[in-house]
Order: C-alpha cells, then sequence, then structure tokens
C-alpha cells in the first residue's frame, strides 16, 4: 500500500494542484520582485509554515523556484519526498521529529553543502519543523542561511478556499476556484 502510494501520489498531487493553480486567482505580495532582482543569482532561504506543506512545493515549482528541501524520513515524508522531487526540487531526509532528530545536524550540513555548491542556492523548508509546535520557529534554516550567506525571506502561501487537517500544524489543503 505504501509503495502503491509513492507511486500514485505525485501524479495526483500535481493533477490537483494543477486544478487548483489554473481555477484559483493568484495575489503576489512581492515575491515575483525578488525573483526578478535576483536575476538567478545569489542563495536564497524561504521560511515557511508547515500548514503551507501541501501547496508549497507545486507553488514554488510554478514560480520557477527549484530549491532544496529538508523533508523528515518518517512514512509520510517520504510521500512528500516523491511529491517534492516530482515538482523538481532536491530533497535532504531528516528532521526534527522523534527519534529523527539524530539525523537534523546531517541534514543541515547536507542543506549546507548543496547550498555552497550553488550560487543561486534556494532552500525551502517548514520552519517550525515536521511536528511543532505551530508557528514556533526552529533555528535550522537560520543557521543554514548564515553558513551559505544567503538572503533570508519569509513566503507565506495562503488559500481563503480550503480544508483544514485535523492535524498538529491545522494543514491546508487547498480547493480550487478559490483565491
Amino acid at each position: 500500500l505504501t509503495r502503491a502510494a509513492g507511486v500514485l501520489a505525485p501524479p495526483l498531487y500535481r493533477a490537483w494542484m494543477g486544478l487548483v493553480w489554473r481555477t484559483s486567482r493568484r495575489v503576489d505580495r512581492g515575491l515575483d520582485d525578488l525573483l526578478a532582482d535576483r536575476d538567478g543569482g545569489g542563495r536564497l532561504v524561504l521560511l515557511m509554515w508547515h500548514e503551507e506543506i501541501f501547496s508549497a512545493p507545486y507553488a514554488y515549482a510554478r514560480l520557477g523556484i527549484r530549491g532544496h528541501v529538508l523533508v523528515s524520513r518518517s512514512g509520510v515524508g517520504e510521500l512528500a519526498a516523491r511529491i517534492s522531487e516530482a515538482c523538481g526540487h532536491a530533497i535532504s531526509r531528516g528532521g526534527s521529529s522523534g527519534r529523527g532528530s539524530r539525523f537534523r545536524p546531517p541534514a543541515i550540513r547536507g542543506a549546507i553543502r548543496w547550498m555552497r555548491d550553488h550560487e543561486d542556492g534556494v532552500f525551502a523548508t517548514p520552519v517550525d519543523g515536521s511536528r511543532g509546535p505551530r508557528y514556533r520557529m526552529k533555528p535550522g534554516s537560520l543557521l543554514l542561511a548564515r553558513a551559505c550567506d544567503a538572503r533570508v525571506v519569509a513566503v507565506r502561501i495562503w488559500f481563503r478556499h480550503c480544508v483544514r487537517l485535523p492535524t498538529w500544524d491545522r494543514a491546508a489543503l487547498p480547493l480550487p476556484f478559490g483565491e
């Protein structure tokens, strides 16, 4: 069942998010200008909340951002990694959840190596981690930005019409025909 989900999740995700993207109104509050100003150069660390985990991989790819993403080693993390890879993002596995916290330092070191190898590297990850608490920022992204001399940008992907899941982060599953 897990293998089937891993195979089916990326195309189903892209189809769903494609429908949401095509039927929803997008309002930009400066990210497009920031990306245009970069001219493909300079490292960037994008900060987001975990509740945006469903929309971020697709939205970033549609905006031309091919970033490096830190994904937890959990079973759900495996699906997230496959979805993010299908959207063109590089993946590091690690994070702060339970026993997975022992993987955090190697994952951060791997992300730092990747960013240093890419002058135009973009790192994007939920700053409240994979287990929360909700809206409480953890230091990994800022440590990475400092180590790589990258600009830090807070990004918010918000949908007026969404289903909020009964999870610690109240993850938002965007619905079509919204804002």
